[in-house]
This record gives C-alpha cells, sequence and structure tokens, in this order.
C-alpha cells in the first residue's frame, strides 16, 4: 500500500468551466512568397533562381549571400499589415492595433513593433516545405489584451494587402496565419506542435470562432513540470539546441538564432556563399540528430498547457472580396465554456494513514475477539465438565 502511495499516483478530473474572459492568443502571420520580386529585380535577380544552388552567381552579381538578399528583399509585416482592431475588450476600449507607437530591436537585429494591442515580433525560418524558397521571414502579435467571452464576445480583426507578394512565378498569394498559445511562438520549432494554421488567398474574407482548452499537470518527482507562467518549453528547447549548435559551427546567421539566452554571441557571422551553405547543412544535419540530442537538454513539460480550436462560423463561407488583393481575417470567441483537464494525486497522506490505520484496527480487532472466544469456549466447556462429575 505504501509502494502504491510512493508511486505517486495521479488521476485525471475533467470538468467545464464557465469564464467570461480569457487572454488573447498569439497570431503568427506568414507571407508566401517572403520575398519582394520588385526588390529583386532591382538587385537583377529573379525569384526563380533565389537559392542555394545558384548562391555563387548570386554572391558574384549582386555581391551578397542569398542569406543577405533574402534579409534586404524580404516582405515585412509593414508591407502587407493594413490593419488590426481588437473590439470587445475586457476594459470595454476598443483598440486600434495599427498605431506603432515605438520600434525596438532586440540583440540579433530583429525588429520589434510596439502596437496598443501589443508587439510585433519577427523570426527567420529555413524551410522550403513551409517557405517555398529558401528563407521566409514570420511575424508573431503578442497580445497584451483580454476579451470578452460570450454572446457579447470580443472580435479580433486583421487585413492584409497581397499585392507586393505578386511574382513573376505567377504563384499563388497567400498568408499563413498560425493562432495558438503566445508560449509556443517565437522558434521554427514551434511549427512541430502543429498550431492552428489557416491559409489565407488574396481576396479572401474568413470569419472563425474560437475556443479554449487547457491542461493542468501535477508537478511530480519522476515527471517534473514548470508552474512559471511565462516558461515556454519550446523555447527552453530551442535555447538548449541552439547553445549545443554553437559548439559545431564556426560562424551564425543571427536571425537563426531562436534561444532565450545569449546564443550566437562570440561567434561571427558568416560572410560569404560558402560559409552560409556550411552553417545551413550544419543547421540541417542537427535538427535531423535533434530527437537524439534532447536528452542533453533538461526542460520539463509546462504545468499549464492551453488549446485553441477554430472552427468556421455556422451558415458563414470563406467569401472573395471585391479587391482581389485583400485579406479579411475575423476571430471571435463566443463561448464562455472552457474545457478543463486537471491532473490531480489520486490518494493524500492522510487517505494513505487512515487505509493503514484502519488495516492495522481491523487486525488487531479480530486478534482480540478470537482470544476473548476460546476463553469463553473453554470456560463453558471446564463448567459443563465439572457438571457431569
Amino acid at each position: 500500500m505504501w509502494e502504491v502511495y510512493a508511486s505517486n499516483p495521479t488521476s485525471s478530473l475533467f470538468k467545464i468551466e464557465t469564464r467570461r474572459e480569457m487572454e488573447s492568443p498569439a497570431f503568427t502571420v506568414c507571407p508566401r512568397p517572403g520575398v519582394s520580386d520588385s526588390h529583386l529585380a532591382s538587385m537583377g535577380l529573379h525569384i526563380g533562381n533565389l537559392d542555394s544552388k545558384n548562391a555563387k552567381y548570386i554572391q558574384r552579381d549582386a555581391r551578397k549571400t542569398v542569406y543577405d538578399v533574402f534579409r534586404e528583399t524580404r516582405v515585412r509585416i509593414q508591407d502587407i499589415w493594413l490593419n488590426s482592431v481588437a473590439r470587445g475588450r475586457s476594459d470595454d476600449n476598443n483598440a486600434n492595433c495599427n498605431v506603432v507607437y515605438a520600434v525596438s530591436y532586440d540583440r540579433h537585429g530583429r525588429e520589434i513593433l510596439h502596437t496598443p494591442c501589443g508587439r510585433w515580433e519577427e523570426t527567420l525560418f529555413s524551410s522550403r516545405i513551409f517557405c517555398m524558397l529558401e528563407f521566409c521571414w514570420c511575424y508573431t502579435l503578442y497580445p497584451n489584451i483580454t476579451m470578452r467571452m460570450g454572446a457579447d464576445s470580443g472580435v479580433i480583426s486583421l487585413s492584409f494587402n497581397t499585392t507586393i507578394l505578386m511574382n513573376r512565378l505567377e504563384s499563388l498569394e497567400e498568408v499563413n496565419v498560425f493562432v495558438d498559445d503566445p508560449r509556443l511562438a517565437g522558434t521554427d520549432l514551434r511549427f512541430l506542435t502543429l498550431g492552428k494554421r489557416i491559409t489565407l488567398h488574396g481576396g479572401s474574407s474568413v470569419f472563425l470562432h474560437a475556443s479554449l482548452r487547457e491542461m493542468h499537470l501535477l508537478d511530480k518527482t519522476k515527471e517534473p513540470c514548470d508552474d512559471r507562467p511565462s516558461y515556454s518549453q519550446v523555447k527552453c528547447v530551442s535555447a538548449c539546441l541552439d547553445g549545443l549548435l554553437m559548439e559545431r559551427v564556426k560562424c551564425v546567421i543571427p536571425d537563426m538564432m531562436y534561444g532565450g539566452k545569449a546564443t550566437g554571441e562570440g561567434k561571427p557571422k558568416c560572410n560569404s556563399s560558402e560559409e552560409v551553405g556550411e552553417f545551413m547543412g550544419r543547421v540541417a544535419r542537427f535538427r535531423a540528430e535533434a530527437e537524439s540530442e534532447l536528452r542533453n537538454c533538461s526542460c520539463p513539460q509546462p504545468c499549464l498547457l492551453r488549446e485553441y480550436h477554430l472552427s468556421q462560423v455556422p451558415g458563414s463561407i470563406s467569401r472573395l472580396t471585391s479587391d482581389p488583393h485583400r485579406i479579411f481575417l475575423d476571430i471571435q470567441f463566443p463561448t464562455t465554456k472552457v474545457e478543463t483537464f486537471k491532473e490531480q494525486p489520486a490518494t493524500s497522506l492522510v487517505e494513505i494513514l487512515s487505509e493503514i490505520g484502519g488495516c492495522v484496527g481491523v487486525c488487531l480487532g479480530l486478534s482480540i475477539l478470537t482470544v476473548y472466544e476460546i476463553l469463553e469456549v473453554s470456560f463453558f466447556f471446564l463448567c459443563s465438565r465439572v457438571k457431569g462429575f
């Protein structure tokens, strides 16, 4: 019995809670293709041959590495972002989120835009499957607002202009939007979490409902979790893997350093096509072996897990707008019900002591009763024998 208690058994409690407000999720916006064709043309380049295979020619003609060309011709959030509005906040204030009142930069030179609704941060990704090209930049809005839930729920509206995404390849203009916990945003590893992805094409308007599901984990000895509100397991893993990667490379691409600590510092920037190619090759091989490297990282899962579910508004469909280069996205929070899974101890110390005490009491009770019965039977037996004489 004590061994069972020492193994920290748990049980799961499922309940539906009613809430009137919720923290807004993060929105990661990824335009595709992520470079401006007109900016490339000014360098004498074409989007069709912008890859590592032509790195030497790009270095010769543009006197830049492939990475530098991508960075200088990238589609910035200001190029496509038309408007962001948060209506129905818990403080009853509507915010025009597209007012940028300050611009700052992180230690790697990445731009941060500060708005009344939160901040936009840029992140570089390297994935031909996702980016369609060698690199692409995504932009995450970390809201600092709380939205109402229910019949009078708030609505977050985002709108974009995709004109700059037009290109000579005549590929489809699209914007991918990920909606998930803010703690998952900011690294390319976050895509392993399969956040709720919405693909929007030019000329479309989409209206979605969002709901929230939470899981509260118990901090156990064998399976610990971190209960800090700002803790992110994804960023912890990113910082750890970045640190391990630094031991194997000679130079770095600073924009690809996602870790929360000063990773990449002390290493020079890759300044030639050969160095960029070698670094990207190292990164690709390292990611392929990342699963085996994770044993060197100490990154427990968070004690609170949040997952946002998106669904099409009943009776509505994605419709085309009058402008083929405009995209509109509205997300509402109509339900006050939040599904909650809570892990809790299956038994407590008081309960286990009570059970042990009960067992001991039963055993002692049976022993005394048995002795009493033996004495009683013996007494009557002797009395009957004495009477018999």
